[in-house]
């Protein structure tokens, strides 16, 4: 297992696109997957609808459609009847939880 990586730029394969690489300690190269990064901006948010289903929350909030499911069934998240979430509840929630996390940063 390779804990000390670092990023050593981009190998080229022909005419692929650059592939990001990380160097281990042991020196060895590892390339690695693409990762298609989700970028929420502040329109992306304000454009989704007041009322979301579990994809869309998931979507939103960046956590998988089960802990989506299993934070609304908990109370984490307001829903209505139908299993619609709350689009504010997931922001207080991330609000509150960012508050425990950084409790003695203040």
């Amino acid at each position: 297992m390779t804990t000390n990586c670092k990023s050593v730029g981009s190998a080229f394969a022909g005419s692929s696109p650059a592939r990001p690489t990380l160097l281990t300690s042991e020196g060895a190269t590892v390339m690695l997957q693409s990762v298609s990064l989700r970028v929420i901006t502040p329109v992306v948010w304000l454009e989704a609808p007041g009322w979301l289903t579990p994809a869309e929350a998931s979507y939103l909030s960046g956590y998988d459609v089960e802990t989506v499911r299993w934070l609304a069934e908990d109370g984490g998240f307001d829903t209505r009847d139908d299993g619609l979430i709350d689009k504010a509840s997931i922001r207080e929630f991330q609000e509150a939880l960012l508050e425990v996390l950084h409790w003695r940063d203040g």
